[in-house]
């Protein structure tokens, strides 16, 4: 999913009137998301109508889950660290089939209830990227795919434009790239 479709995607979603799949933090009440920009000011609002880097994350998870690696996902949301856009738990059930799975569901899939998380969902990863992310596990498994918008770069983005500077070029660098451009570079020094 490219970062600009994504960011219309997202914005379009976010000014629908409907309701953002989860909110900026746990326990926070769920506001159509134009009602809350009438209540900002103007930085609120920057901050409100732009978007940090995004990216996808997903993991595989082990039958026997533990709690711990949701409670620091939900402390890096109340920490301001991360916004996350999109939740959604898939589960491969054969070669060319698979589900998505409600928050409700995973007791069986993965040994854990988590209530936090129901509702999550926001459908904003297509069936083009289920796709692709299901291609790389094995039939049974048990994904959690989050979108996640970084929200630590924010104030910087927005000094750096507010100061005349436009913002060219945003987005990940897989492990791949990075690892070759390490290898590169000690090459060059030998």
């Amino acid at each position: 999913m490219s970062g600009t479709s994504l960011t219309r995607k997202f914005r379009a979603h976010c000014h629908s009137g409907r309701q953002v799949g989860f909110p900026w933090f746990p326990g926070a009440r769920r506001l159509p998301a134009t009602a809350s920009l009438c209540l900002m000011t103007d930085s609120q609002q920057w901050f409100e109508e732009h978007l940090g880097p995004v990216e996808i994350i997903a993991f595989e998870l082990p039958g026997d889950s533990s709690m711990e690696p949701w409670d620091e996902l939900l402390a890096a949301v109340d920490n301001h660290l991360i916004r996350i856009l999109d939740l959604e738990f898939l589960h491969r059930t054969a070669e060319d089939e698979a589900e998505v799975l409600d928050a409700d569901s995973l007791p069986e899939a993965i040994g854990l209830e988590l209530p936090a998380f129901v509702g999550s969902s926001s459908d904003l990863l297509d069936e083009q990227d289920i796709v692709d992310l299901l291609e790389e596990v094995p039939v049974g498994a048990t994904l959690v795919v989050l979108l996640v918008e970084h929200l630590s770069l924010l104030p910087v983005i927005r000094s750096f434009e507010s100061h005349g500077a436009q913002l060219v070029l945003a987005g990940p660098v897989s492990g791949d790239d990075l690892a070759q451009a390490l290898d590169d570079t000690e090459d060059e020094e030998l």
